[in-house]
């Protein structure tokens, strides 16, 4: 009986009581702090994005080719250490709490970029307006009714960009010029 419980004891409990309180815990906060709550107090003239999507990783291209820092706030640990992996300069915070926004020092940004969804941007654009009055914010719009609300959110720049791309399909097909043959 003792033998059998030792071996129960040794093999079973001993080790699962490790892994589960003390080796699990470890390896989620090294996980945790590979990817930056915060960013250093020396940091200016970046650019914070607050989605992540075609758009924004086309414009995250062009940044590094002009050499302008960005970072790109996400809420999930999983999803930025997952980007971080990819090379991606990542940072975790809430996104609508502004203390997020002031460790992502807003305030010495050279603009805030939000393309997620009408509301999710316009609650961003709140946010930062209660950090930095000043900071310029950069969102896309998908209808024409929310160009408004963006606005009064704070936006200093709403982009449609489906109608930007529509227009400038129609500029391509017909440009007075050529005529479109099918």
């Amino acid at each position: 009986l003792v033998l059998l419980s030792g071996i129960i004891f040794l093999l079973i409990l001993l080790p699962f009581t490790f892994i589960e309180f003390f080796y699990a815990p470890w390896m989620k906060a090294h996980h945790a702090a590979r990817a930056p709550t915060r960013l250093l107090q020396d940091t200016a003239g970046h650019v914070i994005i607050t989605h992540f999507d075609s758009v924004t990783k086309t414009l995250i291209s062009r940044l590094k080719q002009y050499s302008i820092p960005y970072v790109v706030l996400m809420p999930d640990l999983t999803e930025a250490l997952n980007l971080h992996d990819q090379d991606y300069r990542v940072m975790v915070g809430d996104l609508d709490s502004p203390k997020t926004y002031e460790l992502a020092l807003a305030e010495k940004s050279l603009m805030v970029v939000a393309t997620g969804s009408d509301q999710f941007n316009a609650n961003v654009a709140s946010t930062v307006r209660e950090v930095s009055d000043t900071v310029p914010i950069v969102a896309t719009a998908n209808t024409t009714a929310s160009v408004d609300i963006l606005e009064l959110a704070g936006c200093t720049q709403v982009l449609e960009l489906w109608e930007m791309m529509g227009s400038g399909l129609a500029r391509r097909v017909f440009d007075g010029k050529r005529l479109a043959h099918p």
